[in-house]
């Protein structure tokens, strides 16, 4: 369960960072797109990971889920926030 936590804030905590510094530098759609993916990560999140009735009972399938789907939109985020990048400089 705490392993589970310490992931989600993990993954979750730069990518806030990410978005307010993608706005301050005027990529306000990029910090859009990358906002809507981590509130669907956030969703999977709670679905597979920070269920501990599911992720107790069923531990490497719910991780095996999340890193095919939440992991994944991670990943989107990251290419959405390159490509800012690349347009900004």
């Amino acid at each position: 369960d705490a392993a589970a936590r310490v992931a989600c804030v993990a993954m979750a905590a730069p990518q806030i960072v990410v978005i307010g510094l993608l706005w301050l530098w005027g990529a306000p759609i990029a910090a859009g797109v990358v906002a809507v993916l981590l509130l669907g990560q956030g969703g999977l999140m709670r679905r597979y990971l920070l269920d501990r009735a599911r992720l107790a009972a069923e531990p490497l399938r719910s991780a095996a889920l999340y890193n095919a789907t939440g992991t994944s939109l991670y990943v989107l985020g990251m290419m959405a926030s390159a490509l800012a990048l690349r347009g900004l400089g």
